[in-house]
This record gives C-alpha cells, sequence and structure tokens, in this order.
C-alpha cells in the first residue's frame, strides 16, 4: 500500500466516523443490543440498573369491576354468576354524574395480576404488553446521541409512570450494560479501522 492510498483511506475513515454512516452502523447495533439487554434484566429479574430489585406489587385491598382483567377466566370466577357475586364485598362510588359498583379485592394489584395469568413474583413492569412493545431505540439525535426508550408516546408515558412510582428511572442501564456496550463498539470499530485499512 503507497503512503497517499493510505492517507486515502485515513481520510475515509473520518468522513465515515465524523458521518451519519457510524451512527447508523455501528452505534445503533450497539444501542438495540444495549435495549435489549436492559429489557431483559428488568423485564426477566426484576432488578435494577443498580442491582436492588424493584418493588413488589401492592397487596393494598383495591376496587375491582370486571373491566378489572384482561381474561375472561378471572371475570367468570369472581362476576360468573349471582351466588359468586354474592360472596365479594362491594362498594358504590360515584363519578362523572354515575353510580359504580365495585368489588374488594384483598390482595390488591398484585392478586388482579395473578388471576389474570400474569407474574408476580418480582415487578416486570408488564400488564398489557403496551410498554414494552413500545420500547427500544427512539432517536437519534446529533452524530453521537442513540435515545432508548419509548418509541411510541403510550409507552414512554408509561415508562415515566412507572420511573415516578418506583424513584429511579426503570430503563437506566446497569455499569455491566454499559461496559458491554462499549467493549462492542469497540470491536466494531477496530474491525471497520481494519477491514479498512488492510484491503
Amino acid at each position: 500500500m503507497t503512503f497517499d492510498s493510505k492517507i486515502a483511506k485515513l481520510k475515509g475513515l473520518n468522513v465515515y466516523f465524523t458521518g451519519g454512516d457510524f451512527q447508523r452502523d455501528i452505534q445503533v447495533v450497539c444501542a438495540m443490543g444495549l435495549s435489549a439487554a436492559i429489557r431483559d434484566r428488568v423485564e426477566n429479574t426484576g432488578i435494577s440498573a443498580k442491582g436492588n430489585t424493584f418493588k413488589g406489587y401492592s397487596t393494598k385491598p383495591t376496587l375491582v369491576g370486571a373491566s378489572s382483567f384482561y381474561n375472561q377466566g378471572p371475570k367468570n370466577m369472581l362476576f360468573g354468576t349471582k351466588e359468586k357475586r354474592k360472596e365479594l364485598m362491594w362498594i358504590t362510588i360515584k363519578g362523572n354524574g354515575k353510580n359504580y359498583r365495585l368489588a374488594i379485592m384483598p390482595g390488591g394489584y398484585k392478586e388482579i395480576k395473578r388471576l389474570d395469568g400474569g407474574r408476580t413474583n418480582y415487578r416486570d413492569f408488564r400488564r398489557t404488553g403496551e410498554m414494552w412493545l413500545g420500547y427500544g431505540i427512539k432517536a437519534s439525535k446529533g452524530k453521537n446521541t442513540v435515545v432508548v426508550g419509548g418509541r411510541k408516546e403510550e409507552s414512554q408515558n408509561k415508562i415515566n409512570w412507572n420511573s415516578a412510582q418506583m424513584k429511579i428511572n426503570i430503563i437506566a442501564a446497569s455499569q455491566i450494560e454499559i461496559d458491554n456496550y462499549n467493549k462492542l463498539m469497540n470491536r466494531m470499530i477496530n474491525k471497520k479501522y481494519n477491514d479498512t485499512i488492510n484491503n
């Protein structure tokens, strides 16, 4: 390789790393891996970025109606017959000029989720699935910044609400995840450099 050809390749690399191609080819790929790792940790272990277990679901008695459940099974089990409805404690509340008759659920939200077939041994922030379905790379801001979060407003609103409840950013990256992100990026940068210079 001549000196001039090497200089030309280095100039080409400079254009690549300071332009949009670097963000598209390397940063976004690394960010996809980071966002997937965050979701896997939070949804499948219930562990925060700091290594602590998120606070469990509430067992404080709460009010429920048929619309509190997404599956037909719990609705039928609790409200399916007149006899079953008689077994429940009921309360009437007023709102929007109407009366709403609701049953008292002793086990709270945790029991609602359990009856609906959800996971309750730790907090996975999954109820309808809308938050996680809308989660991922939400934006690329500038040449060197990729943002992970809710790609849809509804998803981001749920992330914000859950984060406020937990008093911590629930989708923050752990130090291990950040280290792995940086290692992957360095490998991809080195590969791009070597492939360009040596070919």
